[in-house]
This record gives structure tokens, C-alpha cells and sequence, in this order.
């Protein structure tokens, strides 16, 4: 169900309420293209659908912020009915993917990227988020949740920060 929007000159953020642990998807808005992304689409994909098709709008991209199922859950079936592009990290692609989302539809991000539509730009930083059950498990390079944190604090202290708040 959608909870609220938040309209600007140049962009419209819908914010709907999915799935049974009422997880917060997100549909931005480039009002003068019409050009939008979809943030977070875990369940109830058929409501994110309709908004689509409702607002006039052509789905760009789908952003993922971290691979929880209710963040990524019905990602693959909505870029498979819109034809948008998959956005987000290694672990988030690896289950578009596994749902038979081709590659040419998908971009794996790591941190320090840059991602806009229109007059919105969103830097990308690396999520902690998630392996704070997880700190004895190795990522696929081996390197523990610490190591991880560490390698993240050398390289862009300010997105260590973000990444850990979350």
C-alpha cells in the first residue's frame, strides 16, 4: 500500500509499504521525463507494477540497497515485466540472476559509484548492513566482517560511517 509521496518541482518520491514486515519500497520520480527507479521492491509486486503503469512512467532502473529478502524479493519479477535494469551489489545481482534476469540487465556496484536520474544522484556506499549476525562468515574474497570494515574505513572513512549507521 502506498504511505506517502513527496512531490518537488522536478521529482516525485512514492513510498508504498510491502510485503508482511511492511518493508519500505520507494518509486522516484523524474517528473519532466517521466523516468523513474524503483528503490527496494521486496513484495507485492503487483501493486509496485500498477504504480508503474498508473504514473505513466518508464521504469529505468531497479536500485537495491542490500540482498534481505524483503529489500530484493520480487526485484527479478518486476525487471522481468518492465524491462528495468538491476542495480546493486554482488550478493544482491547473484539472486536477480538466480530468478533467470539476464547479465546484460544487471550492474553489480561496489561503493564509490555514482547513480542519477535526472536532477537525482545517489552515491553509492558499501552495506555493512546485514553481517552484523554474520561476523565469523568470510564474503566471497575471504576477508572477514571486520576485514571488510577496515578495508572500507582506508578507502572512504565518511562511507564507513554511513555504511555502519545502517
Amino acid at each position: 500500500r502506498r504511505v506517502a509521496s513527496m512531490t518537488q518541482e522536478q521529482v516525485e518520491v512514492l513510498a508504498f509499504e510491502t510485503g508482511p514486515l511492511q518493508e519500505n519500497a520507494y518509486l522516484v520520480i523524474d517528473r519532466a521525463t517521466r523516468d523513474a527507479v524503483m528503490v527496494d521492491p521486496g513484495e507485492d509486486a503487483d501493486i509496485l507494477i500498477s504504480a508503474v503503469e498508473q504514473g505513466n512512467v518508464q521504469l529505468r532502473a531497479i536500485w537495491l540497497t542490500h540482498a534481505h529478502f524483503d529489500h530484493v524479493a520480487e526485484a527479478a519479477l518486476i525487471a522481468r515485466n518492465t524491462g528495468a535494469i538491476v542495480v546493486g551489489s554482488a550478493l544482491t545481482c547473484e539472486v536477480v540472476r538466480d530468478d533467470s534476469i539476464p547479465d546484460s540487465q544487471v550492474i553489480e556496484v561496489s561503493g564509490g559509484e555514482e547513480l542519477s536520474l535526472g536532477p537525482v544522484i545517489l552515491r553509492v556506499y558499501p552495506s555493512l548492513h546485514g553481517f552484523n549476525f554474520l561476523d565469523d562468515l568470510p564474503d566471497e574474497a575471504g576477508r572477514s566482517y571486520e576485514q571488510r570494515e577496515a578495508d572500507l574505513r582506508t578507502r572512504d572513512p565518511q562511507g564507513a560511517d554511513a555504511a555502519k549507521a545502517h
